[in-house]
């Protein structure tokens, strides 16, 4: 079932014309209301929080909606037990795990469920100057994903 959502210039959008990709996807947000990103990469550590280039930052306190996107940077980060999530300060109205993954605990090359990565969304309430950031939970160091933050305040 579609939804029609009312532009800023009057104009309404009906969702089922909406394509996920990342320009189309700019696009519509600059329609929709104001929007923040953030950019760049998570390195794993086992079990462990691992180093993190991505910080999402609320420019002001309200109701946000958040999209997480998380790209693999190589073959051994698909094929690893994972849980792709987001934390930081904010608060997380729905879950902070965005995907659960099951799969060995090392890269496996025999291995079919990989996943290259995902776009993912949710509710996040923030008060100005709070944060989210990507979080990976997995057995193995060291393997690389890129992500972005798109964060758009709704009220």
């Amino acid at each position: 079932m579609s939804k029609s959502y009312k532009l800023k210039d009057g104009n309404y959008l009906d969702s089922s014309s909406i394509v996920h990709n990342k320009k189309q996807l700019s696009e519509i947000l600059n329609e929709l209301g104001d929007y923040t990103t953030a950019e760049g990469q998570y390195t794993t550590a086992a079990w462990a929080t691992g180093t993190n280039t991505c910080v999402w930052t609320a420019p002001k306190t309200g109701l946000y909606i958040i999209w997480a996107y998380f790209i693999a940077n190589s073959d051994d980060s698909m094929k690893v037990y994972k849980q792709l999530q987001l934390k930081g300060t904010a608060t997380r109205l729905l879950s902070d795990m965005l995907l659960y993954q099951a799969g060995p605990g090392t890269p496996d090359s025999t291995t079919q469920n990989k996943i290259a990565g995902g776009a993912f969304s949710t509710l996040v309430q923030a008060q100005a100057g709070q944060t989210i950031i990507p979080y990976i939970h997995t057995p193995v160091a060291n393997l690389k994903w890129n992500v972005k933050i798109v964060g758009m305040f709704i009220k």
